[in-house]
């Protein structure tokens, strides 16, 4: 039943891990807008954009939908494409790795734009709009989860592990017992065959013309059978005598 559960235990614990990696993201693009900062009749605003999946964005294109920008007024910390971009797209990301973050400096005249002004769109997703606060939050939230959920896996995996040796361990005790069983019955039934008493020794020869099947027995966990005298429970290197791991487990033959 222990090994049942933990092997129960083990699944639920790859479903749960295996269900958390497909919630992941591929790419989740987010951006911030900071405050506007008028200087004469030149407004400068930074466009913050992230990537807080699993797998870079691509193709990634920033549109305003209410300010024209014009390539002289952009600069970007990331490499930023201006020219022969798509029709009301003011400049194009080619490429934002997971956890990057590429910084837009902004310049433009007329009204201040707000962050409903702005659409920022890849290959595969569209970009949210966050807060710096929030972002902080999530950030630190989503890290929290993911050690937490590498610590439950590992946890779980380590305990299913253990307990399959555990059980394997026992598998193999088991058919060793059963090995030294048959070698111990090989033993009486020579005896009485040859009124063998007191400690006289026994050779594996002399005990195969009473042992069944046609090969000496071997244990399974690689160790060495003591035959012993007359009288003396035969023994194994790494599981002891028969009856004594009998008495141990109590666990019969079959």
């Amino acid at each position: 039943m222990k090994n049942v559960m933990s092997l129960v235990v083990t699944f639920a614990g790859g479903a749960l891990v295996a269900f958390l990696a497909l919630r992941m993201p591929e790419e989740k693009l987010r951006f911030t807008l900071s405050e506007p900062a008028a200087f004469g009749d030149v407004i400068y605003q930074n466009l913050t954009v992230e990537n807080r999946g699993w797998d870079p964005a691509e193709n990634i294109g920033l549109s305003c939908l209410s300010c024209p920008m014009k390539p002289e007024n952009i600069k970007s910390s990331a490499s930023l494409i201006t020219s022969s971009v798509p029709h009301g797209v003011f400049a194009v990301l080619p490429r934002l790795r997971r956890q990057e973050t590429a910084v837009i400096a902004l310049s433009y005249s007329g009204r201040a734009i707000s962050a409903e002004d702005i659409s920022i769109k890849s290959d595969r997703s569209v970009a949210e709009a966050f807060e710096p606060t929030e972002g902080w939050r999530l950030q630190w939230g989503s890290f929290w989860v993911g050690v937490v959920t590498v610590f439950v896996a590992i946890i779980v995996f380590g305990g299913g592990i253990h307990s399959f040796l555990k059980a394997e361990a026992a598998s193999k005790a088991r058919a060793c017992r059963r090995n030294l069983i048959k070698l111990d019955a090989a033993k009486t039934k020579l005896a009485e065959a040859n009124h063998l008493h007191g400690r006289e020794p026994v050779t594996q020869s002399r005990r195969m013309a009473y042992l069944e099947g046609s090969t000496f027995p071997e244990c399974p966990s690689g160790g060495k059978y003591f035959l012993n005298t007359i009288g003396v429970q035969p023994g194994c290197s790494v599981h002891g005598k028969a009856f004594a791991f009998k008495d141990r487990d109590g666990d019969g033959d079959g």
